[in-house]
């Protein structure tokens, strides 16, 4: 009862069911569902997010990092799992222009094997450049 409480008269319609009250759980089991279904229909969307996400649009790459990472994690909420790989590649994709010599040598010569490797070494480099700016 009291999670159709919250949802909004419309929505609370469709959860009405007195069996509800006595399993709550299996509420909660259909709303996480349309949640997840909602989710899915975003899939398009959220995959071209992660390709618009470019490392100026923020302050410092970290922040551009927790975006990618964010919509990852409405991805997998959906049930897109993305693979390390092409986590890496979204991680290489939003780096500046003048990185470019950079990226290539990370993403053909050194390949870090795990994205969190890419992360620290993307804010390693960056550091580098501000430190001689």
């Amino acid at each position: 009862m009291k999670i159709r409480n919250t949802k909004e008269a419309q929505i609370c319609a469709e959860y009405t069911s007195a069996a509800y009250d006595k399993d709550p759980e299996s509420l909660w089991n259909k709303l996480e569902e349309g949640y997840r279904k909602a989710l899915g229909l975003e899939l398009n969307y959220f995959r071209r997010s992660l390709f618009d996400c470019t490392f100026d649009a923020y302050p410092v790459a970290a922040g551009c990092l927790h975006e990618i990472e964010r919509v990852i994690q409405c991805l997998r909420k959906a049930e897109e799992e993305i693979k390390p790989c092409e986590k890496k590649l979204y991680q290489l994709n939003e780096l500046p222009a003048s990185w470019g010599k950079w990226r290539n040598l990370q993403a053909t010569i050194f390949k870090p094997d795990q994205p969190e490797d890419l992360i620290a070494t993307i804010k390693a480099r960056e550091s580098t450049i501000n430190r001689d700016q």
